[in-house]
C-alpha cells in the first residue's frame, strides 16, 4: 500500500511539474504569447476526457496489463517517428572541415 501512495505521489508530482514549466516552454523556448500555454493546457485537458472514457470502454474488454503494453508501445513508435534522428555532431557522422556533408568521404 505504501509503494502504490508513493508512486502516486511522483505520478501527480510529475504532472504538476509538467503544468507549471508549460508556461515557461512557451513563453522562452518558443516565444508565443503566455496565452498560447493557456490554450495547449485547456486543448490538452480537453482532448484528454474523450481518451479516458475510451480507455474505460476497451479496459472492460481488455486486460489493464495488455493495454499499459499497448500504450508503451505506441508511444514509443510515436516517439520514433517524430525523432529527428542521430546528430551531426555524433562522432560517426563528422566530417573533415570544409567538406559538404552531402559530399563523398575522399580516402
Amino acid at each position: 500500500m505504501v509503494l502504490i501512495v508513493a508512486a502516486f505521489i511522483l505520478l501527480q508530482a510529475g504532472n504538476a511539474t509538467v503544468m507549471s514549466i508549460m508556461t515557461v516552454f512557451v513563453t522562452e523556448t518558443m516565444r508565443i504569447d503566455v496565452i498560447w500555454a493557456g490554450i495547449a493546457l485547456g486543448v490538452a485537458a480537453g482532448l484528454e476526457i474523450p481518451v479516458l472514457v475510451l480507455i474505460g470502454r476497451l479496459s472492460l474488454r481488455f486486460s489493464s496489463l495488455r493495454l499499459i503494453a499497448a500504450g508503451c508501445l505506441a508511444a514509443y513508435y510515436v516517439a520514433m517517428a517524430m525523432s529527428p534522428g542521430p546528430s551531426r555532431s555524433s562522432p560517426s557522422n563528422r566530417s573533415t572541415p570544409g567538406a559538404s556533408p552531402l559530399s563523398p568521404a575522399s580516402d
